[in-house]
């Protein structure tokens, strides 16, 4: 950490002062301080302040400095799965990196224009052992439509973002990159409610919204870290959450992805794809149950 102005001042007032010359010049008393023997409008208080002053800049500017690179040492030393997660969403749909780099010339492009161009908005970087028996690098990817909901790239995407991971995937070292539709989820529940909020069917009353708990659920899906655990508990939290929910309760509750048949979730689950989806009004059975208040 940079010193202060002022003890780098004292750090040269101490040395000036007890040179042999300058207590001749100045007529210095022993024992006295720098401060004892010149005022602070003194011209040689200013020019130490101000030498001091330029020191205390360059040593805060090299604590930044410093500060940056320890950083960019602990994130980068060498290639970790969340150096291939950030990398990966550098990439720009349609653009040829700098050759022999993993960089982009933007020059002239505003940030809107270069966002626009990394199609890659989700990414996830997990080991794993492939059905051809190679261990690796699996690279879970993923867009995003206009409406801020996660979305498989598109095949021409893909293909490219998958071209440009040699760019920066250390020599050996198997690595696949994959886009999914979400996996599907499907819910059992079984839900008390305030009859004085909500009628039979989780409407509110006041009619101000027809799907209350259903849109609580779709949104903590979405608000889900990208190939984070989807957790049960943390659902019946999300549900507790909604006014007129008195007491839900999970009945069941299953994933699956591709052409793979549903599983039952035990406690939490990691999506295949990193993320999940209700697709379909029967994949959420909810009983409505009145409970007094």
């Amino acid at each position: 950490m940079a010193k202060t102005v002022t003890e780098i001042k004292k750090s040269m007032t101490d040395v000036f002062i007890a040179d042999a010359a300058v207590i001749q010049a100045y007529n210095l008393q022993p024992g006295k301080t720098f401060e004892d023997e010149f005022s602070v409008t003194s011209i040689e208080s200013i020019i130490f302040y101000s030498v001091a002053y330029c020191a205390f800049v360059i040593y805060s500017f090299f604590d930044l400095f410093k500060t940056e690179i320890n950083a960019d040492i602990k994130s980068y030393t060498h290639p970790t799965l969340q150096f291939f997660a950030d990398k990966i969403k550098t990439f720009q749909f349609g653009d040829t990196p700098i050759p022999g780099t993993d960089l982009y010339d933007n020059t002239g492009l505003t940030a809107a224009q270069i966002e626009a161009k990394r199609v890659i908005k989700y990414a996830s970087a997990v080991e794993q052992n492939f059905s051809v028996g190679r261990f690796g690098v699996r690279l879970k990817v993923a867009g995003e439509d206009a409406g801020g909901t996660r979305v498989q790239l598109t095949a021409p995407q893909l293909t490219a973002a998958k071209a440009f991971m040699p760019r920066f995937k250390p020599g050996g070292v198997y690595m696949e990159m994959t886009s999914d539709d979400a996996d599907y989820l499907k819910l059992n529940l079984k839900v008390y409610y305030n009859p004085l909020v909500l009628n039979n069917t989780g409407q509110r009353l006041d009619g101000t919204d027809n799907t209350p708990l259903q849109t609580a659920i779709n949104n903590h899906l979405k608000s889900l870290p990208f190939n984070g655990r989807f957790n049960l508990t943390a659902l019946v939290d999300a549900m507790q959450k909604v006014d007129g929910i008195a007491d839900p309760r999970i009945l069941s509750a299953q994933t699956k992805y591709a052409l793979l048949p549903y599983t039952d979730v035990i406690d939490e689950v990691i999506p295949d794809a990193g993320y999940l989806k209700i697709y379909t009004a029967n994949d959420l059975t909810i009983q409505w149950i009145a409970k007094n208040v």
